[in-house]
């Protein structure tokens, strides 16, 4: 099955009902978010997954035409069920769509790991939005997590999970505890507690940046010396050029970007185990 196919399972999840029964702050007045695949995610395979989509109606009408353009293209490939509309769609949320969300606007993935929306994955732990934000109980969450989410996870098959809040990761980790997958965490980009102690939050971006240079060093050892691709040879470039423009508490997170873009074009893989913090 491919990551189109469990984005059209989720859009038309026949749980609905059952799971507001269940929770009653589930929203489901709009569809199940499917997830996101960026154009670029089979040469970094990072994933990053949350509790649930946010806001509710609120964000709805913070949104206003690009979520209602938004869930057009939703409609138009539920129709049509072909990749070139799931492309389309997959193309308005990486350009237009989630570059105006909070938690994009909150946390510049660019700035602090050297990836961009192209880069990368976003599923859901729990795929309904909920009103006011509420987390969704362990009977809505187990329900979600087996009939989609653990599907989406072997479809992409992450090299690294990211979860953005606390709440997420517990989730994954209670819900899928012997991923042999490295999972860390950061605190939610757009949650009030991040705002009040961002020194927390840098202290786990730094933990993730730190994790994946230890990881890159034991390894680099045990393979033979030689150039990498020339794409690699790009990035590595870039990176640079970013470093210049960097502030200087994000300096000492460079060297993890350039490792990091090495690291997953030569295809090295991560060790199996599903890390605690």
């Amino acid at each position: 099955m491919e990551f189109m196919d469990l984005f059209l399972k989720i859009c038309e999840c026949p749980h609905q009902h059952k799971c507001l029964t269940d929770f009653e702050k589930l929203d489901i007045s709009v569809r199940p978010q499917g997830g996101f695949l960026g154009s670029n995610y089979w040469m970094n395979r990072v994933l990053i997954i949350g509790q649930n989509p946010g806001g509710g109606k609120a964000a709805r009408a913070n949104l206003g035409s690009e979520e209602d353009y938004y869930h057009t293209l939703v409609e138009e490939l539920l129709t049509a069920r072909n990749a070139d509309k799931f492309h389309s769609l997959m193309k308005y949320l990486e350009n237009s769509f989630m570059p105006k969300w909070p938690i994009f606007r909150n946390f510049d993935l660019q700035r602090h790991w050297g990836f961009g929306l192209s880069d990368i994955a976003l599923i859901n732990a729990v795929h309904c939005r909920t009103s006011d934000d509420k987390a969704p109980n362990e009977t809505v969450a187990r329900r979600c997590f087996r009939e989609h989410t653990i599907e989406q996870i072997n479809v992409l098959e992450p090299r690294l999970i990211i979860c953005f809040g606390k709440k997420a990761y517990d989730f994954l980790h209670s819900l899928y505890p012997k991923a042999n997958i490295p999972v860390k965490y950061i605190l939610h980009p757009s949650g009030q507690y991040t705002k009040q102690h961002p020194d927390k939050q840098v202290e786990l971006v730094r933990d993730i940046a730190s994790f994946l240079r230890g990881k890159i060093g034991s390894r680099q050892k045990h393979h033979r010396d030689g150039g990498i691709a020339e794409d690699g040879n790009q990035l590595r470039s870039q990176d640079k050029s970013r470093e210049r423009r960097m502030p200087e508490m994000d300096k000492d997170i460079i060297s993890v970007q350039n490792k990091l873009k090495e690291y997953f074009i030569r295809g090295y893989a991560l060790d199996s185990t599903c890390h605690n913090m």
